[in-house]
């Protein structure tokens, strides 16, 4: 009985932290939407808005992630909400590094992408040649080979340092050591997150904390598109990240 009130009060706490980023993800609806008229008058193409164009598609992302997040653990499929989790925490890590220095790294970002496609269909030629020649037929292929390799976007660890001012360095290597794996055990249905479906005891209560956890990477990326995009709301986003260590703990 005790352990089922442990869990309930976890699911509670889930409950509450994914509330949090939902109310924040509809304030900021309409100021992403204003961000991106601007970015359209200002042409899309343009260099200069390299960054911002970036930064809206991170959000409208996290956006779309956060809100099947909560869809999914308000009706029970919770390994499927801590996956999606995970994929809130990889775009949270993409634009806590990039927000550093913005104009830069998000040329650096679209370039990295660019020169991985190529990777990509330059391995398939052997097996797949048909592939191969449909790729080096687009517009942008060109692009492609001539495009650098940028291999900080591929160390997750050191791109994790830039979430640390956010949520605390303790906080992130918990997410690390433990929710990281977990959430990789779930989508890959590896041996130990099968245990999950054997009856494993506590797994919901740490599957809830993940969900949870989720919440507060929603709110690092609204903290930096905000930056990025000047939304002016700072201080509903400081709050919401307040009053989710409130919830979560710190």
């Amino acid at each position: 009985m005790e352990e089922r009130n442990d869990e309930s009060a976890v699911e509670r706490q889930a409950q509450q932290a994914l509330k949090i980023g939902l109310d924040l993800c509809r304030k900021m609806q309409g100021p992403l939407e204003a961000a991106e008229d601007e970015i359209r008058k200002s042409g899309e193409r343009n260099p200069a808005n390299k960054h911002k164009v970036l930064f809206a598609d991170l959000l409208r992302l996290a956006f779309s992630r956060y809100e099947a997040l909560c869809l999914l653990f308000d009706h029970n499929f919770l390994d499927e909400a801590a996956i999606i989790a995970r994929s809130v925490f990889e775009i949270a890590l993409q634009a806590a590094f990039i927000s550093i220095s913005p104009e830069k790294r998000a040329a650096e970002f679209e370039e990295h992408g660019l020169a991985r496609l190529h990777k990509y269909f330059k391995d398939m030629r052997p097996q797949w040649p048909e592939v191969a020649r449909w790729f080096e037929s687009t517009p942008w292929y060109s692009a492609t080979k001539k495009a650098k390799w940028h291999g900080q976007f591929d160390n997750a660890f050191e791109m994790a340092k830039a979430i640390d001012e956010h949520v605390g360095r303790a906080a992130m290597k918990c997410y690390y050591r433990l929710f990281y794996p977990i959430e990789s055990e779930l989508a890959h249905a590896s041996a130990a997150g099968m245990m999950r479906k054997s009856g494993f005891g506590g797994f919901d209560r740490l599957v809830n904390l993940i969900v949870g956890f989720g919440a507060l990477m929603f709110v690092v990326v609204a903290e930096n598109g905000d930056d990025v995009l000047g939304f002016a709301l700072a201080d509903e986003i400081r709050a919401a990240n307040n009053a989710l260590k409130q919830v979560l703990g710190d």
